[in-house]
């Protein structure tokens, strides 16, 4: 990309089979980038990594199936001036293959919910095909990374998990 579309916005608009509406994300020109080169290295191998994980502008941090896309609009817009990551105060978001309906939960430990971000873009055969973190009542979500279709989460909430852990690391 050049330095004139380094200050576009983009929108991510993804449509998957198994949800009625496309889902947008706002992104900065760099995770396009980075989103075209996951896309087009994904295959159905099972050594393979299918997760597209991201912080979007809007202040969710997003992770993507890739397996589970079936089409991708990627529109832009140009503006003057980068701009600033807005704060999301909503809630996790979790749509599951085959399912109307999506879970939706807060949690309260924000390094469990970090952990599960990291550990979706890696391999199962390293790390097992269920990821885990717990909701806020203290009750544990155990998710089927294969039949995860995508995850939306606070970014601000990872950002406090990703920290926590830095902290934690610190002190051993």
């Amino acid at each position: 990309m050049n330095d004139l579309t380094k200050n576009y916005t983009y929108y991510l608009k993804i449509f998957y089979s198994d949800v009625e509406e496309e889902c947008v994300y706002k992104i900065r020109s760099n995770e396009v980038e980075r989103f075209k080169i996951n896309l087009e290295t994904t295959n159905d191998k099972r050594d393979s990594y299918p997760f597209f994980v991201c912080n979007t502008m809007d202040g969710k941090t997003a992770g993507v199936n890739l397996r589970e896309v079936q089409a991708v609009h990627i529109l832009w817009e140009p503006s003057h001036l980068p701009e600033d990551t807005t704060h999301f105060d909503g809630i996790i978001t979790i749509k599951l293959k085959g399912r109307k309906d999506v879970i939706k939960c807060n949690s309260d430990t924000p390094e469990e919910l970090s952990e599960l971000f990291n550990v979706i873009q890696l391999s199962p055969d390293a790390m097992g095909v269920f990821v885990s973190f717990t909701d806020e009542d203290g009750e544990e979500i155990l998710i089927n990374r294969n039949e995860l279709i995508y995850i939306e989460a606070p970014t601000d909430l990872v950002n406090e998990g990703d920290k926590i852990i830095e902290e934690e690391k610190d002190q051993c």
